[in-house]
């Protein structure tokens, strides 16, 4: 959970320097900033299916850290291009290469979200995942904190902007370095890991709460997938997304998302540039991003 807050705060630290003062040390307007949020929120659309078969090939744990080292990567590079090359390339030099490096962190970040989801099949059962969902988005919140109110006070800080990078980089990165240590795929390869398998098996207890009912969940999964996969593999690709595509439930919570993206990152990607545009208020502080955080 907190590997992907701390993975928020890269990714939604770039809504926060989408104003004026950013606007002017580059050396464009608005219209060039919102090509970069653009780029960005469609690389995390078109990755997203892409980014399952990779967490599947991965494994969730692989999958979370090589995910969120690569965003910390991007958000290091980031920094560097705010520092060194902002005044001694061409303005829009500076927005090709934002929107190529961000499009690649909300792809890694793709990864990072679905690896998570599958954590929880793994780890919780069926009657759990409510729970865990509810505690992981509360936890997840944090990132927005981290990235709207945590880049604000470094823009009013007598440093450089490239620090709202670097900051919340290393941050991840050391996040990165804990979920290597710590996070396992299952509950039994980190009970087999940490060697508490043995003490677990000796007093004859389930390895979580439901596991059995999980492992039961599980072993079903398996037969019906073996079954299925006696399709040639295309055929039996292309039978699955015909199921998906044509589950009207599916469409319906497409058509939500639809709505809520839209009003969530549409607020956050370019209400700044309305407030400046329209009541003349400065969207460069920490007020401003403390709105944001709070809201």
């Amino acid at each position: 959970c907190l590997t992907y807050a701390a993975a928020y705060a890269c990714r939604h630290n770039m809504n926060v320097l989408n104003n004026e003062t950013i606007y002017d040390a580059i050396g464009v307007d608005s219209r060039h900033f919102g090509f970069i949020m653009t780029a960005g929120l469609l690389s995390s659309a078109l990755f997203l299916i892409p980014a399952g078969v990779a967490v599947d090939f991965l494994g969730a744990r692989n999958a979370t850290v090589i995910g969120a080292a690569i965003s910390s990567i991007c958000n290091v590079i980031l920094g560097l291009i705010s520092q060194f090359a902002v005044g001694k390339i061409r303005p829009i030099s500076i927005i090709i290469l934002f929107a190529v490096i961000y499009s690649i962190n909300n792809a890694a970040q793709a990864v990072t979200s679905v690896s998570a989801c599958k954590l929880a099949v793994k780890w919780y059962a069926v009657e759990e995942r409510g729970y865990f969902v509810g505690i992981f988005e509360a936890v997840s919140a944090l990132g927005y904190l981290m990235a709207y109110q945590g880049t604000g006070l470094i823009l009013a800080a007598p440093v450089h902007w490239s620090m709202c990078f670097f900051i919340p980089a290393s941050v991840l990165f050391v996040f990165v370095i804990l979920s290597l240590c710590f996070i396992s795929d299952t509950p039994q390869k980190f009970l087999t890991d940490s060697g508490q398998i043995q003490h677990i098996m000796g007093e004859n207890l389930p390895l979580i709460a439901g596991d059995q009912h999980h492992q039961q969940q599980t072993d079903d999964h398996q037969i019906a997938l073996k079954e299925a996969t006696k399709q040639p593999v295309s055929r039996w690709h292309v039978s699955f997304l015909k199921n998906v595509l044509t589950n009207p439930l599916f469409l319906i919570l497409c058509l939500m998302n639809i709505c809520v993206g839209w009003t969530r990152d549409g607020l956050q990607g370019g209400f700044s540039g309305v407030i400046k545009g329209h009541f003349n208020k400065s969207t460069g502080g920490e007020e401003f991003a403390l709105s944001f955080s709070l809201s």
